[in-house]
């Protein structure tokens, strides 16, 4: 249909040999018919492309492309690497949540296709988060950079391949600087090989992993109240030794006094494995848990960064 409301008839020459059949090859123009010597270059060209042979040619072309465009690709980063969780259950922890997170520990496998190993490399973590803008660990959402940022450490142990059957411990930076703030969301893991892959030098592998945000694990001492016949008291209160001392003499028959929390211990394990806290087989340690009557003791003494719903506490 043409700009004046009246349809027009077009003429197509189709490509049916030497390779695609393609319906809408090429155009005769308004002065092909007029060109009386077919051989003639004036002849050729009076033929063009309008729309629907651009059409036709992107139907065929554009795939073929998309397609060559994923295998380099697929070539150049063809290697795959598996991460999961380490057997302590935890990618990483701190106890200064002033400073952060300043190491990682994963576990790493070679799943690329085939048989081909990774080795004499170089292993590297990028770590990628948004910034929160307040204390993420409230019920509802806070605001964050709109922006990612990124942090590259290297494996802090010169780990130098990626082992196929079993997975590899690495671990990434011991000193004092930070790799995850505590205020962060969608955190996300990155381990990067650079080596070599089967029989190619320089070969390069990724791994991808989403986990789940820095979680807190509150360890407080609320032994200044004390639960009697449905009712809260205070430790050591009249009113709270009134409660278990049936002979009316002052001295309780229960203890209802205030203590210390002492050596405290924290195992966090897999949920399909887990395992109890014990001085010899802890995640953390706490040697004292004092009362703190007015504070309660809510403030997050340990902070732990964990596998989404792969961890129990």
């Amino acid at each position: 249909m043409a700009e004046d409301g009246l349809p027009d008839t077009n003429f197509y020459i189709r490509k049916i040999s030497d390779g695609e059949t393609i319906d809408h090859f090429i155009k005769p123009g308004y002065l092909t018919k007029e060109a009386v010597d077919a051989g003639s270059p004036v002849y050729t060209l009076t033929f063009i492309l309008d729309d629907t042979c651009y059409k036709d040619y992107a139907s065929l072309l554009l795939p073929r492309a998309v397609g060559y465009s994923a295998g380099l690709l697929n070539y150049f980063f063809r290697g795959s690497i598996e991460i999961t969780i380490p057997d302590i259950g935890i990618y990483a922890q701190t106890d200064n949540p002033a400073q952060g997170f300043t190491s990682i520990k994963l576990l790493a496998k070679n799943i690329t296709p085939g048989t081909e190993e990774m080795t004499n490399g170089s292993i590297e973590l990028v770590v990628r988060y948004k910034l929160a803008h307040d204390d993420p660990f409230q019920s509802s959402p806070v605001p964050t950079d709109t922006e990612f940022t990124y942090v590259t450490v290297p494996e802090f142990n010169n780990a130098n391949s990626v082992p196929r059957g079993s997975a590899t411990v690495l671990t990434f930076g011991k000193g004092q600087s930070t790799i995850i703030p505590l205020w962060t969301t969608d955190v996300y893991l990155q381990v990067v090989f650079k080596g070599t892959l089967g029989n190619e030098d320089g070969a390069i592998a990724v791994g991808f992993k989403d986990i789940s945000e820095p979680t807190p694990v509150d360890l407080f001492n609320n032994m200044d109240k004390i639960c009697l016949n449905g009712s809260w008291y205070n430790t050591s209160s009249p009113e709270a030794i009134s409660q278990v001392d049936p002979d009316h003499d002052g001295i309780p028959g229960w203890d209802i006094y205030t203590h210390n929390i002492e050596n405290a211990y924290l195992k966090i394990s897999n949920i399909s494995n887990p395992i109890n806290a014990s001085p010899s087989d802890y995640t953390f340690y706490k040697p004292l848990v004092a009362i703190k009557p007015q504070a309660r003791l809510r403030t997050r003494r340990i902070i732990t960064l964990r596998a989404r719903r792969n961890v129990t506490r």
